[in-house]
């Protein structure tokens, strides 16, 4: 069986399970039975991805023996971070929140640094 069969599957996620026992069993009774659709998205979640998806590339890469350069990490990135923010349903910047990557030849510091995180929490 694949995973995506798996996932077909009624199954207990953490996620799930987390929401229903310490979060709100209303909000687990919505998004879980109901699957309503989310009334906003923080901008945070599509940065996270993507942010998760240009390390995943270069940890692969890694475990092939191989690195990628920075500016191929920070492509995956923007391109993965495009795909998610045009995938996010209503999605909800805070004010004067703003992640835009302005320059394709940006460094990952300037990227983070542009999204208002702070140098410790870059390293």
């Amino acid at each position: 069986m694949t995973i995506d069969e798996l996932r077909k599957e009624p199954h207990w996620s953490f996620s799930a399970l987390n929401t229903y026992l310490n979060v709100c069993q209303l909000q687990y009774f919505y998004r879980y039975v109901e699957q309503a659709q989310a009334e906003r998205t923080s901008a945070c979640f599509p940065f996270g991805r993507a942010f998760h998806a240009a390390l995943t590339a270069q940890a692969w890469e890694c475990v092939m023996g191989n690195s990628l350069t920075r500016e191929e990490i920070i492509g995956i990135f923007a391109e993965q971070f495009k795909v998610e923010v045009e995938a996010a349903p209503n999605l909800l910047y805070k004010q004067g929140e703003n992640f835009v990557v302005r320059s394709p030849n940006a460094t990952l510091y300037t990227v983070l640094m542009a999204s208002g995180l702070s140098a410790r929490s870059a390293n």
